[in-house]
Parts: structure tokens; C-alpha cells; sequence
């Protein structure tokens, strides 16, 4: 009993040892989670408005804030406007079968916006930025193809999301 108390024991013991050890070498190779990154005191404060409140704009919200970001209530209140001014969605087939079937779709998303220092200095004008997505049609399994267009349009939003705040925090750079 006692050697498989032992024997116990080590286990636990190496197996910290090994999550210490690992934790330890991750952090050391300047490892982050994705999304994350140091934002320059200057650019901690953003008066954020967008035309329409999509999902795009509410990613860009979160992943604002996520990176440690306040989003203000007023123009006065931060150095910079980031105004989404609009965003778009299609669909259209890609490629055709031999029958004039559609075979491939493709989904495209653009979001223009710009970014004003202050209220009036236009520091980025106005920019579009695009995600195109491909995907293929089964005409006999139409739920799993409507199901993978839900998922890559979520995708394809969270994308432009992630683009909207990185070149709001390119601005440090300037």
C-alpha cells in the first residue's frame, strides 16, 4: 500500500513539475493569446460609432474592449473617432455544373469606415476593407450547407472585426 502511495505521489509531483516547466518555456517565447496585444496609452480611449449595429460592429466592440480599450460615449471624451460607415454581404454562385447547377458559392463581406483624430482631422479616410469566403453546394444536404455558410459568415465577420481594431492600433506606429 505504502509503495502504491508513493508511486502516487511521484505522479502528481512530475506532473507539476511538467505543467511548471511548460508554462515556464511558453511564456518565455513571448507566447500571447490571439487577439490580445500591449495598447499604447494613447490610443486607450476611442469614441466608436458605426451606421448600423451589426455583428461586425459588435466584435469590434468586444475585441476593443478585450484588448483593454474604453469605448467613450462622446467625441470629446477620447483623441479618436473610429466610424464604421458601412457594410455589405453577398452571395453568388462561383462555379457552375454541367447541368447549370450551382456548384460553388461565394461569400463576400466589405466594411468601409474611417478614422478621425479629434472631430475633425481625418487620420485614415475612408477605407474598405473585404473578406471573400468560397464553399461547395450539396443540393442534397441543403441543411449542412446552410449550417457551413452560418459558420463562415461568423467567421468572416469576427475577420473584418479583427482587422478594424488592428488598424485602429496601427495608428501607434504613425
Amino acid at each position: 500500500m505504502t509503495a502504491n502511495l508513493l508511486s502516487t505521489m511521484r505522479t502528481r509531483w512530475l506532473s507539476a513539475l511538467t505543467v511548471v516547466t511548460l508554462s515556464v518555456l511558453v511564456s518565455a517565447c513571448g507566447f500571447q493569446l490571439r487577439g490580445s496585444v500591449e495598447v499604447p496609452e494613447s490610443l486607450k480611449r476611442i469614441y466608436f460609432t458605426a451606421a448600423s449595429e451589426t455583428n461586425v460592429t459588435k466584435a469590434t466592440r468586444r475585441l476593443l474592449k478585450s484588448n483593454g480599450v474604453t469605448l467613450v460615449g462622446n467625441s470629446g471624451a477620447a483623441p479618436y473617432h473610429l466610424e464604421v460607415l458601412s457594410e455589405t454581404s453577398k452571395r453568388r454562385a462561383a462555379t457552375l455544373t454541367s447541368s447549370a447547377k450551382t456548384r460553388e458559392y461565394e461569400l463576400r463581406s466589405a466594411v468601409r469606415f474611417q478614422i478621425r483624430q479629434g472631430s475633425d482631422k481625418l487620420v485614415l479616410p475612408p477605407t474598405e476593407l473585404i473578406v471573400e469566403r468560397f464553399y461547395t453546394f450539396d443540393e442534397d444536404n441543403i441543411t449542412a450547407g446552410d449550417a457551413e455558410e452560418a459558420q463562415l459568415r461568423r467567421e468572416m465577420q469576427d475577420n473584418l472585426a479583427r482587422q478594424l481594431v488592428r488598424r485602429y492600433l496601427g495608428l501607434a506606429a504613425r
